[in-house]
């Protein structure tokens, strides 16, 4: 199908699209001229057109095969017109194209060029889902089939979340990222080695005082699927300092990094000793049987090879927050995509 429709008005009621050539040789060619038109009695009835044979001039131009008039035809004399399956198929996708191009903007004055990318896809398979006839045309594809428009649909959401952070790398706004994760929170559930959903964002976490104030609220809360136990999460950005100064050979850590594993221990710690006051406000359940935790901040890019070697001490040694690195997130998110990307694994859809 092509990338690009050139569609020129004729009328109020009718435009003229760009030919759709089926077979083309050194000296002659097939094509089928499409025309949309408005069509008042059967609105979906809105493209018609004909076949049309040229030939090519010595001026390299094609020519218009010149046809007789078919009427004058006697008994027993005929024209037979063949395509070929390729030649079907590709007349069929190019017609679908221009349906949905009629029946997203009709006809429009002017010359105008559509282009069918990846942005506009949603809009166009939205369109074939608003006629129900179409969803008999769905049930009749193949499983495999089903499980590669999934497959490639997950590509395409993997990709658009890394040109995010290649966009974004040195974006130092917090709810810039609180916004990406809530999105997006399917994200986690690569870290976690348990199957989590996004349960709360900005959760009370209890530790209000009898004035009303003092309440913890953290950035996320996930629940496991299975269990419904609690996972806690705060968010800082990928500006955010790791590490402090040298130190006797070694580094200090960042006021952001100890005060961001400080935050999360503390509403961990609020969380479980009022869980029975929060609960009993809450419409959902959920357990809290010492909770993971995690601080997801800085990036690993930013340090040297002495560095990191500090800050991993640091992480390894944090039994209660697991600490993750914007780096690191987004590294393990394009190696899910290129894991979905490879052939052995779409051509293994075909075995189930």
């Amino acid at each position: 199908m092509s990338d690009a429709v050139v569609v020129k008005s004729t009328s109020r009621t009718s435009a003229q699209t760009e030919d759709i050539v089926l077979r083309e040789g050194e000296k002659t060619r097939l094509l089928f001229r499409p025309m949309m038109v408005v069509n008042p009695k059967e609105p979906k009835h809105s493209i018609k057109g004909c076949f049309i044979f040229q030939k090519k001039k010595t001026s390299g131009n094609w020519d218009d095969y010149k046809v007789g008039d078919l009427t004058t035809l006697k008994d027993a004399e005929g024209i037979k017109l063949e395509l070929h399956s390729a030649e079907v198929y590709n007349l069929l996708n190019e017609l679908n194209s221009r349906y949905s191009i009629f029946d997203k903007y009709g006809i429009k004055f002017g010359t105008n060029k559509f282009v069918l990318t990846p942005d506009n896809v949603e809009e166009v398979i939205e369109q074939l889902l608003k006629d129900p006839s179409n969803l008999e045309k769905f049930k009749s594809l193949k499983r495999e089939d089903l499980e590669k428009i999934n497959v490639v649909t997950n590509i395409s959401n993997l990709e658009s979340l890394l040109q995010v952070w290649e966009k974004n790398k040195t974006n130092s706004s917090e709810s810039f990222w609180q916004g990406v994760i809530k999105d997006d929170s399917w994200l986690l559930s690569q870290v976690f080695s348990t199957p989590v959903v996004l349960f709360k964002d900005e959760a009370y976490m209890g530790g209000k005082n009898v004035d009303n104030k003092g309440g913890s609220i953290t950035d996320f809360l996930f629940k496991n699927k299975l269990t419904d136990h609690v996972l806690i999460v705060e968010v800082k950005t990928p500006e955010a300092d790791l590490l402090g100064t040298a130190y006797r050979g070694t580094y200090s850590i960042s006021a952001e990094l100890s005060g961001g594993v400080n935050q999360l221990l503390q509403q961990k710690d609020k969380l479980q000793k009022e869980f029975y006051t929060i609960t009993g406000k809450s419409d959902e359940s959920f357990g809290v049987i010492n909770p993971r935790c995690m601080l997801i901040v800085g990036n690993l890019n930013k340090l040297g090879n002495g560095e990191r070697d500090s800050f991993e001490l640091f992480r390894r040694n944090s039994k209660d927050v697991e600490i993750i690195t914007y780096d690191e997130l987004f590294a393990k998110t394009e190696m899910l995509k290129n894991l979905l990307s490879q052939e052995p694994f779409i051509k293994g859809l075909k075995k189930k």
